[in-house]
């Protein structure tokens, strides 16, 4: 008798923990994600910032934002904000444009932690050719 006691005490611990695995494994997902859009929206802000360093500064911010969004729509994050930020103050020959991108996107697919909107901003600085950048 003593055994089948002990049987049902394992299955009811697994009952009572599963749910608790399940949602430390869906919080290591969720973690997963938004450094996942950290780093897709860095890669935006250095391709942004390329693609102003190699126009003239009229042309560069429409191809920074352009740029950007093309790069994170490419990469699967949709942005319910976006926001570019490109400085062309510093657009010549060995100078520099720097691009900042700012994505607020959502998180509420994922099954019950509903997080809600998440605001990532990141910021690179390219450095315009000597000979075929600036204007």
């Amino acid at each position: 008798m003593r055994r089948s006691q002990s049987g049902s005490a394992g299955v009811l611990e697994i009952v009572l923990l599963t749910p608790l695995f399940m949602l430390v494994a869906m919080f290591i997902v969720e973690i997963g994600r938004i450094e996942s859009a950290r780093s897709d929206v860095a890669y935006a802000a250095h391709s942004a910032a390329r693609a102003a360093a190699q126009r003239a500064s009229g042309d560069a911010t429409s191809d920074a934002t352009t740029v950007a969004g093309d790069t994170l729509a490419g990469e699967g994050i949709t942005c319910t904000k976006l926001q570019v930020v490109t400085d062309t103050s510093d657009l010549l020959p060995a100078g520099a444009a720097k691009v900042t991108v700012s994505c607020t996107t959502g998180f509420a697919d994922l099954g019950l932690l509903h997080l809600g909107d998440l605001r990532v901003s990141a910021s690179a600085v390219e450095v315009v050719d000597t000979i075929r950048g600036g204007p």
